[in-house]
Protein backbone atom coordinates (compact mmCIF):
# COMPACT_ATOMS: atom_id res chain seq x y z
CA UNK A 1 0.00 0.00 0.00
CA UNK A 2 1.34 3.63 -0.89
CA UNK A 3 0.74 6.50 0.91
CA UNK A 4 2.12 9.34 -1.38
CA UNK A 5 5.28 9.89 0.77
CA UNK A 6 8.76 9.36 -0.27
CA UNK A 7 10.74 6.88 1.96
CA UNK A 8 13.50 8.41 3.38
CA UNK A 9 17.20 6.33 2.65
CA UNK A 10 18.18 3.96 5.62
CA UNK A 11 20.94 6.38 6.24
CA UNK A 12 19.71 9.73 5.48
CA UNK A 13 20.84 12.59 7.97
CA UNK A 14 18.20 12.85 11.47
CA UNK A 15 16.77 16.08 10.86
CA UNK A 16 16.03 17.52 14.36
CA UNK A 17 15.31 21.65 14.16
CA UNK A 18 15.38 22.21 17.63
CA UNK A 19 19.08 20.30 18.11
CA UNK A 20 22.03 22.71 18.01
CA UNK A 21 25.49 22.08 17.96
CA UNK A 22 27.54 23.15 20.55
CA UNK A 23 30.15 25.60 20.21
CA UNK A 24 32.71 22.90 21.00
CA UNK A 25 31.22 20.76 18.36
CA UNK A 26 31.45 23.60 15.80
CA UNK A 27 34.76 23.67 16.59
CA UNK A 28 36.18 20.63 16.44
CA UNK A 29 34.15 20.35 12.90
CA UNK A 30 36.07 22.86 11.21
CA UNK A 31 39.53 21.81 12.85
CA UNK A 32 39.09 18.22 12.43
CA UNK A 33 40.62 18.00 15.90
CA UNK A 34 40.12 16.94 19.33
CA UNK A 35 40.48 19.41 22.71
CA UNK A 36 43.73 17.99 23.12
CA UNK A 37 44.95 18.79 19.58
CA UNK A 38 44.71 14.96 18.30
CA UNK A 39 43.10 14.93 14.52
CA UNK A 40 40.10 12.99 14.75
CA UNK A 41 38.98 10.24 13.21
CA UNK A 42 35.97 7.88 11.57
CA UNK A 43 35.96 4.93 13.30
CA UNK A 44 37.38 3.14 9.73
CA UNK A 45 40.71 5.79 9.72
CA UNK A 46 41.02 5.06 13.20
CA UNK A 47 41.11 1.46 12.76
CA UNK A 48 43.53 2.27 9.55
CA UNK A 49 45.84 4.23 12.01
CA UNK A 50 46.43 1.83 14.92
CA UNK A 51 47.00 -1.04 12.71
CA UNK A 52 50.50 0.51 11.71
CA UNK A 53 51.61 -0.51 14.86
CA UNK A 54 53.48 -3.82 14.42
CA UNK A 55 56.34 -6.07 15.56
CA UNK A 56 58.92 -6.92 13.36
CA UNK A 57 60.75 -9.96 13.01
CA UNK A 58 64.62 -9.29 11.88
CA UNK A 59 67.77 -11.73 10.94
CA UNK A 60 71.39 -10.05 10.99
CA UNK A 61 73.96 -12.58 10.11
CA UNK A 62 77.72 -12.54 11.82
CA UNK A 63 80.29 -15.13 10.50
CA UNK A 64 77.49 -16.90 9.03
CA UNK A 65 75.25 -17.30 12.04
CA UNK A 66 72.18 -16.03 11.88
CA UNK A 67 70.86 -13.51 14.71
CA UNK A 68 67.11 -13.27 15.13
CA UNK A 69 65.05 -10.44 16.99
CA UNK A 70 62.00 -9.18 17.28
CA UNK A 71 61.67 -5.07 16.92
CA UNK A 72 58.22 -3.21 17.57
CA UNK A 73 57.50 0.07 15.23
CA UNK A 74 57.65 3.53 17.06
CA UNK A 75 54.35 4.48 17.94
CA UNK A 76 52.86 7.58 16.80
CA UNK A 77 51.15 9.62 19.50
CA UNK A 78 47.24 8.62 18.58
CA UNK A 79 48.47 4.60 19.02
CA UNK A 80 50.07 6.01 22.51
CA UNK A 81 47.08 7.56 23.23
CA UNK A 82 45.08 4.72 22.05
CA UNK A 83 46.47 2.02 23.58
CA UNK A 84 46.57 3.82 27.00
CA UNK A 85 43.34 3.88 26.96
CA UNK A 86 42.92 0.71 26.27
CA UNK A 87 45.56 -0.52 28.67
CA UNK A 88 47.30 -2.49 26.28
CA UNK A 89 50.87 -2.44 26.16
CA UNK A 90 52.31 -0.17 23.24
CA UNK A 91 55.69 0.01 21.60
CA UNK A 92 58.85 -2.77 22.92
CA UNK A 93 55.97 -4.64 25.03
CA UNK A 94 53.53 -5.03 21.33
Amino acid sequence: KKTGKAKQPPLAPARCGFLLASRGVKRKESSRKSDKGVGLHSFSTLLQALGTQCMNRCVTYAQDVPYRFDMATHPTRLQQQAFALLDLPCGNGV
